[in-house]
């Protein structure tokens, strides 16, 4: 079940959810503060592929300004109010949530017999400040550097 689902016009909040009426939807008990963090850092890359120009640089100042705060206590409302003022960010970071991954990413399963735990053929590569995230796409993809610091990324 997805960590924040859009509501549906029949279906009720599971005991373990709490509908939030301020970003209209369901956030799981699970959904914790990092996650939401993690998804902030992870979506900056995504942020021209989801919006115009102009919006996914004046979301992505205002995450970098929030990632790069001294004290992130409390900034994961914050975050959740710039990622849902706008369609796509919201649905990206409904379906992280789920995933733990970005959405046009998936772990790779391989049903070896004995060995069936799950493969992750992703890499991850995060900047050694934290408020940035990468993830590999595909092989021999070229590593960027983090665009707040201009510090090379670290596999994760």
């Amino acid at each position: 079940m997805p960590a924040i689902l859009t509501i549906l016009s029949t279906g009720l909040p599971l005991p373990t959810q709490v509908f939030n009426i301020r970003y209209k939807f369901f956030i799981s008990s699970y959904t914790m503060s990092e996650d939401i963090l993690e998804a902030a850092r992870a979506i900056r890359p995504y942020l021209p592929e989801l919006l115009t120009a102009e919006q996914a640089k004046a979301i992505d100042h205002q995450l970098t300004q929030l990632l790069t705060q001294q004290d992130q206590t409390k900034v994961d409302n914050l975050i959740l109010d710039i990622l849902c003022s706008q369609e796509p960010t919201r649905q990206w970071i409904d379906e992280f949530l789920e995933l733990k991954l970005p959405p046009t990413l998936e772990k790779s399963y391989q049903p070896i017999p004995g060995n069936l735990t799950p493969v992750s053929s992703v890499a991850k590569y995060t900047c050694p400040f934290g408020d940035y995230v990468w993830y590999q796409r595909q092989v021999g993809e070229p590593i960027p550097n983090c665009p707040t610091h201009e510090v090379p990324l670290e596999k994760v």
